[in-house]
């Protein structure tokens, strides 16, 4: 008995810090899995992003090559070459919008 009594505290602090590892441990797994949902979420999130961006821009390079069209078609209706300086500047310029525009929304 006297035995028991002197093993006793030694005991009870290896069985405490037994539990309190296990219990760190147990935290430390759902630290981790919550991390891992997380992280999950931002690459689908970024995913989207990016897709929502690619339609933007193809619009946009879309709308670029209607307004060039439409210089094209314009230049062409005054009798005015495409090839004229004046023409090939302005082309020059809307080509520029589409493509800065295109590139901002990627």
């Amino acid at each position: 008995m006297e035995q028991v009594k002197e093993y006793a505290p030694m005991a009870q602090k290896v069985v405490g810090t037994l539990l309190s590892a296990k219990s760190d441990r147990d935290i430390g797994i759902s630290t981790n899995r919550l991390a891992k949902y997380r992280a999950a979420q931002l690459e689908q999130n970024a995913g989207q992003q990016i897709a929502e961006s690619t339609v933007a821009a193809q619009e946009q390079q879309r709308k670029s090559d209607l307004i060039a069209s439409r210089a094209i078609a314009v230049a062409a209706a005054s009798g005015g070459g495409v090839l004229d300086p004046t023409v090939v500047k302005i082309l020059q310029g809307v080509a520029g919008e589409g493509a800065l525009a295109t590139a901002t929304e990627l």
